[in-house]
């Protein structure tokens, strides 16, 4: 069940401009997830019984159905929500087709992932799932776009050869800007017990932002045997990307129903470096290392024959 919401604001100003302003948010409840509940109980004062870290015992000798190990069902349980501001403004007259767009978000879940509706949801604690609500990984905090058509009015008026290979021609850019996603602390080490995320040592996860190190390192630590880790869910902030995509092009018409496009594309036209993924298992040899990055600049030189 989703609750979907919204309220704006629109103004069309003078010579085609057009803005807005608006608030949207949505509610999910009811969503589909995966659930042990097989999962070894509490043994106070631990989350677990801390002879599971030892790597000796089956966990399962503690879990309520003996006999078996993980039992997973699906349950119709889990939340997300979204809110955001979103800003748009349009320019539609003359030769100039402009289109801008920002958003400011903030989108939670318990289901960790980028699908909502795959039915998978990793819980650390089969007991208290609430503790996996946190930013989603598909959470973007601000993003930024901007498309735009050029009709370049030079030589429109030319006539013969001179209108024919100069006039005609468009400029066309989009720009793409958004801040880094969130992404869930992972762990892997020997013994790591049930927990699947480490402990915070209460220093700040923002980091030098390089490809060595992403974030910092050091503020996370493996959690004592018999407990789950303490790090939320979303609280490592991804690589954003800034993207500039630009490209020439003019139709030569053949005859009225026959007509040949030449298009230069450049991509990533200004070379900016954009890095993807970054390393977010604690126990990595690479951890907090960025891992890949998006394509260079490409340019592609093409002609299109339409008939």
């Amino acid at each position: 069940m989703i609750h979907n919401y919204s309220l704006g604001v629109e103004h069309e100003f003078h010579k085609g401009w057009f803005a807005s302003i608006a608030y949207a948010g949505n509610a999910a409840r009811d969503l589909s997830g995966s659930l042990n509940i097989n999962q070894p109980p509490a043994d106070p004062p631990y989350n677990f019984n801390p002879q599971i870290n030892s790597g000796t015992i089956f966990p399962y000798v503690y879990a309520p159905y003996q006999g078996y190990a993980a039992i997973n069902t699906f349950v119709n349980a889990r939340e997300a929500n979204y809110n955001a501001l979103e800003a748009t403004l349009r320019h539609t007259l003359g030769n100039l087709f402009l289109s801008a767009a920002y958003t400011y978000q903030h989108a939670l879940s318990e289901i960790r992932g980028n699908a909502l509706f795959n039915g998978v949801s990793s819980i650390q604690d089969a007991y208290h799932p609430g503790n996996d609500y946190g930013s989603s990984t598909f959470n973007a905090t601000q993003t930024f776009s901007v498309s735009a058509v050029w009709n370049i009015p030079l030589f429109a008026s030319a006539q013969g050869p001179k209108r024919a290979l100069l006039g005609g021609w468009k400029y066309a850019d989009v720009t793409t800007v958004y801040s880094g996603f969130n992404m869930d602390p992972q762990l892997a080490i020997p013994f790591q017990g049930l927990a699947t995320r480490p402990d915070t040592t209460g220093q700040s996860v923002s980091g030098p932002k390089t490809v060595a190190e992403w974030f910092n390192t050091a503020a996370f630590v493996a959690p004592p045997a018999g407990y789950f880790g303490n790090a939320g869910t979303g609280i490592i902030k991804g690589p954003g990307l800034i993207n500039f995509d630009m490209a020439l092009f003019k139709d030569f018409r053949v005859t009225e129903r026959h007509r040949i496009q030449f298009r230069a594309d450049l991509f990533n036209v200004f070379n900016h470096t954009n890095f993807r993924n970054v390393n977010t298992t604690f126990g990595a040899g690479d951890f907090g290392q960025v891992t890949s990055a998006a394509d260079p600049r490409i340019a592609e030189l093409s002609m299109h024959y339409a008939f």
